[in-house]
């Protein structure tokens, strides 16, 4: 699972890098006061770009064991982590409570 968190480490600074110019050639392409060369222009370098550069390619992940799902954004764990965290009280601010 360590390799997963590398590879998608290296997504979000790949995102980090290409970001604004990923912006800008897409709004340079749905510009329609823009010449259909220009825009054809723009759209052919937005294509170029690397695909681990979009946004959509990059996943949360557990920054404790590496799983992908239900993960929490505040704390960035899994909710398995995140429960024995609590129940062992080493997250500040998280208490157990019941109804």
């Amino acid at each position: 699972m360590k390799y997963l968190i590398v590879k998608d480490n290296q997504k979000r600074l790949l995102h980090g890098k290409k970001e604004i110019l990923r912006n800008l050639l897409k709004s340079m392409t749905n510009d329609l006061s823009i010449d259909i060369y220009t825009r054809n222009k723009a759209m052919h370098q937005l294509n170029s770009l690397p695909k681990n550069s979009a946004y959509s390619r990059i996943k949360n992940r557990c920054v404790i064991t590496g799983t992908s799902k239900s993960i929490t954004r505040k704390y960035k764990m899994s909710r398995m982590k995140l429960r024995q965290y609590a129940m062992s009280g080493t997250l500040p601010g998280v208490l157990k409570s019941s109804w």
